[in-house]
């Protein structure tokens, strides 16, 4: 007699985590979309390389909805237990977890795979208790020549030292960061002009003509979806000298809270024709789809014609 086959559903795997002890909070990232409210934070142990020294997580709640990504909120005894602990959650090197399976579970019901002592995962991210500057949300117009964008801080920055080479916009959460072509996903400003004057929580920021063409190329920018944002650490200062933490590319990247599309139509500035090579160069005033030009659409004429009036000069 044959037996039916056995179909064994994957299990969820936690891929990284960060940790933001200025705000309470750790970040976990999944390699399939979660319940959010599956979430248990009384089944994670911290513990330092080796399990030296540990600390049971007693509770906790995510603020985020179902997917990839859960934030969430430490609970305060947690968080007060582990400033004390000069062995735990101290700095990157001093953070790892482990975890039961009730830890979270996926979209149908599949509890995460685990992990023990002995394969405790590091933090790929550390913020330790200091209050740094730190990137909120960030709004995009890709609608203006050149694009701009205006970046929300959670405190006073000085604006004389922002550094836009600090920034990389993509077009997903995790971009492919080896990708090196001219249309990967993913790009780092090289300049681009601070708009505002005075130290405050809010910086404008008009792009760079070239970078905001490297952009369109790379369809960044071109829906929510494909608007992404990651930070290196130091781009913005407060007026006390503190740097600003990172926000890093699969683990902390930040969506664009408001985005305004281009809705510019391209022109055709001029065009070159070689009837030896038998070739027509179209030049436009800025990047276009190649795959979506219609060359039937092109006319070819020997005259200067005004289409509405129906007549064409000699």
């Amino acid at each position: 007699m044959l037996q039916r086959p056995i179909f064994r559903i994957p299990a969820p795997t936690l891929t990284n985590y960060a940790v933001d002890m200025n705000a309470g909070t750790m970040r976990f990232n999944f390699d399939e979309p979660v319940q959010s409210s599956s979430l248990t934070l009384g089944g994670v142990i911290t513990a330092t390389d080796g399990g030296d020294a540990s600390y049971n997580l007693t509770g906790g709640y995510s603020i985020s909805d179902n997917g990839l990504q859960l934030l969430a909120v430490l609970a305060k005894v947690d968080t007060d237990a582990l400033k004390q602990d000069t062995n735990l959650f101290t700095e990157q090197n001093t953070t790892f977890i482990f975890y039961t399976d009730s830890l979270v579970k996926d979209m149908a019901g599949e509890p995460v795979s685990p992990r023990t002592d002995d394969s405790a995962l590091r933090t790929i991210q550390f913020d330790d208790d200091e209050t740094r500057p730190k990137l909120l949300s960030f709004d995009l117009n890709m609608n203006v020549e050149p694009g701009t964008f205006s970046l929300h801080f959670n405190e006073t920055v000085d604006v004389s030292e922002f550094k836009l080479e600090f920034i990389t916009l993509q077009n997903r959460f995790d971009a492919n960061r080896t990708a090196t072509e001219i249309d990967n996903g993913w790009y780092t400003l090289t300049g681009g002009t601070v708009n505002t004057v005075l130290n405050t929580t809010t910086i404008l920021v008009t792009l760079d003509a070239d970078d905001f063409d490297a952009l369109k190329v790379r369809g960044i920018g071109s829906d929510e979806e494909s608007s992404w944002l990651t930070m290196e650490a130091g781009a913005a200062t407060d007026m006390f000298g503190v740097l600003s933490a990172s926000i890093v590319n699969g683990v902390s990247a930040l969506k664009v809270d408001a985005l305004e599309r281009d809705k510019k139509r391209p022109t055709l500035e001029h065009f070159d024709l070689d009837m030896n090579l038998g070739k027509m160069y179209l030049y436009f005033d800025e990047p276009v789809e190649e795959s979506a030009l219609d060359i039937t659409g092109i006319k070819l004429q020997n005259k200067v014609c005004d289409p509405g009036l129906g007549t064409c000069m000699p």
